[in-house]
């Protein structure tokens, strides 16, 4: 791997842990790969190889919140339990503008469905019922 401020080599420390600052890697389309090489004593070292790709895009921070529960609890853990004739609704934030929220959910729900999403799949609000 090279710099991008200058092309120079980057030589990494034999350490357990290894960090880059910031814009150290300029953007690329091709991955850089990062190989580790593990050795001890007389056992035959044994390497891994992990492809990064560095681009040069704006990532939204991005907030989801509660904003009411009906016929539902929320633990200290952040876990949600309702009631099958429960009502949640959410809220997402992001501190991009103009950026698109499309909700979805694990464990079989189609949230596209009228009856689930009551107020729709996408938006900053989301009504699970």
């Amino acid at each position: 791997c090279r710099k991008a401020s200058n092309g120079k080599t980057i030589e990494f420390a034999q350490t357990v842990d290894i960090s880059l600052t910031p814009n150290t890697l300029a953007a690329s389309n091709f991955p850089y790969r990062f190989t580790v090489l593990v050795s001890k004593g007389t056992r035959s070292p044994a390497t891994f190889t992990l492809p990064v790709t560095v681009k040069s895009i704006v990532i939204p921070a991005m907030s989801l919140s509660v904003s009411s529960l009906v016929g539902a609890k929320l633990l200290s853990d952040g876990t949600i339990y309702t009631n099958t004739n429960g009502k949640m609704a959410l809220a997402g934030t992001s501190d991009t503008q103009n950026t698109a929220l499309v909700w979805s959910c694990d464990g079989g729900v189609n949230v596209q469905l009228p009856e689930i999403g009551t107020l729709g799949y996408t938006g900053s609000a989301f009504t699970l019922q």
